[in-house]
């Protein structure tokens, strides 16, 4: 019973009426799984084709269809791809990944069909991009054989492995030009890319050398600067681009890093402890200054009170302790050491003496009391006064007080007190003695100079005696006196007489000083002539008459009064002068002393030599009394100095005859080049060579130059030779420059050997300087040119040969009968091949009467191939049979294994057939003719064909 009521009852998508399971399938829904489950059976078991294809109309989802596009009914696959199409098109957010999902599972077949289907602009490029991520090999199938250039294009685009690019340039290089120039530039832009990154990858390569090298340098100087210009040199590249690279650029840029901070560190420390041995130093020098100038204020005024004693001491000890601490741990140098110890012992010493004068002070201001006491009375012989002045002369030897330094007063009187004593009593006998023996002698010398007639001389004398006689004793003086007096009288005499005589020279002697004080005259002359006039008036003898004397006195100091001002500021300006130039021999002493001689700058010492020379002269003039002193001082260190810059003279003066020695070994050098780098080498070590004496230097040096100047002289005569030389190659350049353009204009048989000629002598030629870049940029211009009308030549000679050929044809073409048949001269000119193949046809004709017959297609083809092969176009109706020759060609080509024969080859083979052959149609024949020669023209112009041979 139920399977009855099921019989009676059952759904109408399984009636046996088509329409109505036609109706029940319009009302099925596929998203609901019970109405999907019926529609997957009728698309499976129902009968009827129209119901199936409806039933698979209902289903929505592409990814469903899928399952039917592989279907073993051919109805139903045909139907599922015609939905999927349609489900395709109306794709648009779930297409994406419907291509992601489900290409994997498509067959190349469904494939081409979805693509057929799908919208160009929003669907093509994911689709392209999911067959370029899942399935590779099918969008290069794609990209060779589907029938739009476009999509061929889009997915030639896709696809960016450089195997697959090469296999589809292979492919399209025949056959779609388009598509073969898109792959190549991919293929170039790949290669581009390539090069880049190896460049890039080179270039970071070379970074992390430079940065390893740098981690592992012994140079330190300006290391953290150098790194940080790495730093910013790395900034700028793109190491994480490379894992190789990365990881050792971390490691050597951590290496720097770490060096770096020691170095930063070090160099603090360094700083931290230069800058400590600094303040050390200056904590020393300032011990010395302040004990330095406290011997200078002692020595201009000695200490008086028992506070300046004790203030003394105390700095005495704050100095030594100061010393200690600025010499704890640190080497000091021997020259601060002897500056230390020689101020401390200098002050030391006079603490000490002035120590024991403060103790002994009562006992010796005592005892000088006493002795002038003595002195006052004239009691200077007695036991008691030569006791006093033992007892002193103990009390100053005990106190010890230093030389160099201003005495105490009490010191100081007691020194003065025992010198007066001493001095009394042991120059008084003498003093008397030699004062009365002075008087002898002067009144006989008076006595010989009143006989001689000399006035002046005498009346020196007599002042000399009348002083002298004054301090003498009378008992003494009363002889001596008596005599005087006669000579006295003898000196009036004289005087008297020798007045007369004189007064004239002497009014001349006052006029000649009053015209002398009225003149200007640089100071030095005038004072000069002023001693002069004196000198004259002395050697008178002086002059009786007061007036007169009053009168050249006068003069003299009117015309000396100029001078006197002059001479006052000279006097300045010595004193100026000394003060420099002990100030000179100071700083030079201080160089001397201070200088490293161990490693001197013998330049600045022969500099600062030559420069104390020069400022001694130009502090001149000088009291040469005072200036004495300073000047022995300034020979001694110049003479130090001077011993020591001869000695390094002398070194230099052997390197430098030892380089001039070397130089005229040079000049007899066969290699001049050779000769003229060691030469400036020589030069060179010329220049880093030290001081020398400058008269020897100038002597070495005129010896020097004089074999450089032969040594380059040489290399000038070298360049003298070499520049005519090039000169030649020049003029010889340009000859074969006007040849080849010669050449070009009129080329025939033996142009190509000329040619080479050419060529093989214009690159024998050697240098041509500056004008070689012009010349050879000239040449080639001519060689080129030439070529060009040597294959416009060929190409004359070629169509000129060829069209023979097609005339011979047109002439066998034109013969009617055996009888008629004439050997064309022309048939002579022909290579081999050639003219057997149209004597073989001429010969055929001679012996049947007709030629080898071809249809008028026939020719047709063999023209529009020869157009194919010029690259030429065709008429218009002929299009269609043009191209399908082309795929003809292009398919014999892809299936051909030996090399494809070149397009002229076919070309000629053509022309010969043509040539040899006959149609009905004798004008379409001539139109062939014109068309197969027009074709002739064409792809000689195309390609480089090559002539015919002789």
């Amino acid at each position: 019973m139920p399977t009855l009521l099921n019989k009676l009852f059952k759904p109408k998508w399984q009636s046996n009426n088509p329409q109505t399971r036609l109706d029940a399938i319009n009302e099925l829904d596929w998203n609901i799984p019970e109405q999907r489950s019926i529609l997957e059976q009728v698309i499976a078991k129902d009968s009827e084709a129209e119901v199936r294809q409806a039933a698979l109309k209902k289903v929505i989802k592409i990814e469903d269809l899928l399952t039917f596009t592989n279907d073993k009914d051919k109805v139903v696959r045909d139907a599922s791809k015609a939905r999927l199409q349609s489900l395709v098109q109306g794709a648009s957010s779930n297409f994406d990944s419907f291509v992601a999902q489900n290409l994997k599972h498509a067959s190349d077949e469904l494939l081409f069909t979805i693509l057929g289907a799908i919208n160009e602009e929003t669907q093509l490029p994911a689709f392209l991009q999911a067959l370029a991520d899942n399935n590779s090999p099918m969008l290069e199938k794609i990209a060779t054989e589907h029938h739009l250039s476009k999509v061929r294009m889009k997915a030639a685009d896709h696809i960016q492995e450089p195997s697959a690019l090469e296999r589809l340039a292979k492919v399209a290089k025949t056959k779609d030009k388009g598509l073969f120039q898109l792959v190549k530039g991919k293929l170039k832009q790949e290669k581009d890319q390539e090069k880049q990154e190896a460049a890039a990858h080179q270039e970071v390569e070379a970074f992390c050398l430079t940065l390893e090298n740098h981690a592992k340098t012994d140079v330190t100087r300006y290391y953290p600067e150098k790194l940080h210009a790495l730093e910013r040199t790395l900034q700028t590249l793109t190491p994480a681009r490379f894992v190789d690279l990365q990881q050792r650029i971390q490691v050597a840029l951590d290496t720097c890093r770490a060096r770096a901070k020691a170095m930063e560190d070090e160099a603090k420390a360094t700083a931290h402890e230069e800058a400590q041995t600094q303040e050390l130093q200056s904590e020393r020098d300032a011990t010395c200054s302040e004990l330095e100038n406290t011997i200078e204020k002692l020595q201009a005024a000695p200490l008086s009170t028992p506070s300046e004693l004790s203030a003394l001491d105390a700095l005495i000890k704050t100095q030594e302790n100061r010393w200690l601490e600025a010499t704890r741990d640190h080497k000091v140098s021997k020259h601060e050491q002897k500056r230390y110890q020689a101020a401390m012992g200098e002050i030391r010493h006079y603490y000490s003496c002035l120590h024991r004068l403060s103790n002994l002070h009562g006992e010796l201001d005592a005892t000088i009391q006493q002795a002038e006491e003595f002195k006052e009375k004239g009691d200077s012989e007695s036991k008691e006064s030569r006791h006093t002045l033992k007892k002193i002369r103990q009390v100053v030897d005990e106190v010890e007080w230093p030389s160099g330094y201003q005495r105490p007063a009490l010191l100081s009187k007691a020194a003065e007190l025992m010198g007066e004593i001493h001095t009394i009593q042991a120059q008084h006998v003498q003093d008397q003695k030699r004062l009365k023996q002075d008087v002898q002698k002067n009144i006989q010398q008076l006595s010989d100079a009143i006989d001689e007639g000399s006035v002046k001389r005498a009346l020196k004398l007599n002042k000399d005696i009348a002083r002298t006689l004054e301090r003498l004793p009378a008992k003494i003086a009363h002889d001596l006196t008596a005599r005087f007096r006669l000579e006295q009288k003898r000196l009036e005499d004289l005087k008297d007489w020798q007045g007369f005589a004189t007064r004239p020279k002497q009014e001349e002697l006052c006029e000649r000083m009053e015209h002398l004080a009225d003149q200007h005259l640089e100071p030095h002359l005038k004072a000069q002539r002023i001693r002069e006039l004196q000198k004259e008036w002395r050697t008178l003898g002086g002059s009786s008459d007061q007036s007169l004397w009053n009168r050249f006195r006068d003069a003299s100091e009117k015309a000396y009064e100029p001078c006197r001002e002059f001479f006052s500021e000279e006097e300045k300006l010595k004193e100026v002068n000394l003060n420099k130039r002990q100030e000179i021999v100071h700083q030079l002493r201080s160089f001397i002393e201070s200088a490293d001689w161990d490693a001197p700058d013998w330049k600045m010492v022969d500099k600062i030599n030559r420069k104390a020379r020069e400022e001694w002269r130009q502090y001149y003039p000088v009291d040469p009394q005072h200036g004495k002193q300073a000047q022995k001082h300034f020979n001694e260190l110049l003479k130090s100095l001077d011993e020591r810059l001869s000695g390094e003279k002398a070194r230099n003066q052997a390197i430098k005859a030892d380089i001039v020695k070397r130089a005229e070994a040079l000049i007899a050098e066969e290699d001049i080049r050779t000769a003229t780098h060691q030469a400036k080498a020589l030069q060179k070590e010329w220049q880093s060579a030290g001081i020398t004496d400058h008269r020897e230097d100038r002597r070495l040096w005129s010896e020097f130059r004089r074999a450089c100047d032969q040594i380059f002289g040489r290399l000038n005569e070298t360049r003298q030779k070499h520049h005519e030389e090039q000169q030649h190659n020049v003029q010889r350049a340009e000859e074969l420059v006007t040849a080849a353009i010669a050449l070009a204009e009129h080329p025939d048989d033996s142009t190509e050997s000329a040619l080479a000629s050419l060529t093989e002598a214009f690159s024998d030629l050697g240098h041509l300087g500056d004008h070689g870049k012009e010349l050879h940029s000239r040449f080639k211009n001519a060689v080129r040119t030439c070529r060009k009308a040597l294959e416009q030549r060929a190409r004359s000679s070629y169509i000129h040969y060829w069209s023979g050929i097609l005339d011979n044809g047109a002439h066998i073409r034109t013969l009617t009968e055996a009888q008629s048949v004439e050997w064309p001269t022309e048939l002579d000119e022909l290579q081999a091949p050639h003219k057997t193949q149209l004597e073989n046809a001429l010969s055929q004709f001679a012996q049947t009467g007709s030629l080898n017959e071809i249809s008028l297609d026939e020719a047709r083809d063999l023209v529009l191939t020869a157009e194919i092969l010029a690259e030429m176009e065709s008429p218009a109706e002929e299009k269609t049979r043009r191209m399908q020759l082309q795929v003809e060609r292009l398919t014999a080509g892809m299936q051909q294994s030996t090399p494809l024969e070149s397009p002229i080859s076919k070309f000629e083979q053509i022309v010969l057939q043509w040539s040899t052959a006959k149609t009905e149609d004798n004008d379409a024949a001539q139109n062939l003719d014109k068309r197969l020669r027009t074709a002739l023209e064409g792809i000689v112009a195309k390609l480089q064909p090559h002539p015919p041979r002789d």
